[in-house]
């Protein structure tokens, strides 16, 4: 079953990620200067192509809390000054956008899919149903076939199904 269809394990991965994030950023922070939030945004990216919007959603606030509690001053406690709720919010927003557009591409894929399988019936359908060949592209199995076509036709691409 696909991670997107077991909530709870996508929710776990949003979880996961955030907490990769946050570790792997106390650990480089002295090499990384003021750029703290750049292993984040990983962790919303992550959650949100294998769980979708609401996985992404739930990383994008943790790692706003994550980075508010363990990054900006004073350490280890909620206490955010106005330009540090202003930079939380612009993340938070840019969290929440990368959510949404990761939802909805992945609506487009499921839609996508689903359309291609509805014309792959529709053709087995006409297929079955018309008794006459259908073209549809180059027929490597009989060059007799493919010189009548075209003889006859004018056209020299055929597979007969």
């Amino acid at each position: 079953m696909p991670l997107s269809r077991r909530p709870a394990a996508a929710y776990s991965v949003a979880v996961a990620t955030v907490a990769a994030a946050t570790l792997a950023t106390l650990v480089l922070r002295p090499w990384m200067g003021g750029s703290v939030s750049i292993l984040f945004f990983p962790a919303i990216i992550v959650p949100a192509m294998w769980g979708g919007y609401g996985p992404a959603m739930l990383s994008a606030t943790l790692s706003s809390a994550s980075m508010a509690y363990f990054f900006v001053e004073p350490l280890y406690r909620f206490d955010l000054g106005v330009d540090d709720v202003i930079r939380s919010g612009v993340y938070a927003s840019v969290g929440a956008i990368s959510a949404w557009l990761s939802g909805r591409r992945r609506a487009a894929e499921a839609a996508q899919l689903r359309l291609l399988r509805e014309l792959e019936n529709n053709v087995r359908t006409l297929q079955r149903i018309s008794g006459w060949p259908m073209l549809i592209g180059p027929d490597p199995r009989s060059e007799e076939h493919t010189s009548e076509l075209q003889s006859r036709f004018g056209i020299s691409y055929a597979v007969f199904c």
